[in-house]
């Protein structure tokens, strides 16, 4: 894809943040090789901690345009971006133990370090952060909203206020829920 210029690029966010979200099919494309050219160069071939998933996102959005203004759909864009991160992240370290597996080395894990808000969360075993959010997905209750609040507290690195506007509950509520979430995490995973 030819990288776009400024003037498209000044067209799609004046549009998203316009409130015409349906923009966001025709940015993600070039987001995507954003992501993907910024965790290479910071993975640099190896998955190694990644410290700060708002500063990738913030070069992603530098890199695309040099401004900060995405009015209302902030959070829909940064969770598109979010996603992509974390598809990346996970191809990644599947393709690393994949690669380890067939060379016969002993079980490896891939860390992916966490930070949130300054408060240092550790690093986990992203194959296997990944698989239990996906069953927590079925698992109804609070466990349903988990999934999401990783997503845009993590990925997407959202500050609680927004991820609670996200999701439609109170920013009690998301924090709450964030102190469960890393207890059982630190307990499922450690």
């Amino acid at each position: 894809m030819d990288e776009p210029t400024d003037h498209e690029l000044t067209d799609l966010f004046k549009g998203f943040a316009a409130d015409r979200p349906e923009l966001l099919k025709r940015l993600m494309p070039r987001v995507e090789l954003q992501v993907k050219a910024i965790i290479r160069k910071r993975l640099g071939g190896k998955l190694r901690r990644t410290s700060d998933t708002t500063s990738v996102l913030q070069e992603v959005f530098f890199r695309l345009k040099k401004s900060n203004k995405l009015g209302p759909n902030r959070y829909a864009f940064f969770s598109g971006v979010a996603d992509h991160v974390e598809w990346i992240l996970r191809d990644r370290a599947r393709r690393m133990r994949r690669q380890a597996e067939r060379d016969e080395a002993a079980r490896q894990t891939f860390p992916v370090y966490v930070e949130m808000e300054g408060e240092e969360v550790g690093e986990f075993d992203y194959e296997l952060l990944d698989n239990l959010l996906n069953r927590m997905k079925g698992m109804g209750g609070e466990y349903t909203r988990w999934p999401e609040i990783i997503r845009l507290h993590w990925w997407a690195a959202l500050p609680i206020a927004e991820v609670a506007a996200a999701l439609r509950v109170s920013k009690s509520t998301v924090e709450k829920e964030k102190r469960k979430l890393l207890a059982y995490l630190r307990s499922k995973l450690a």
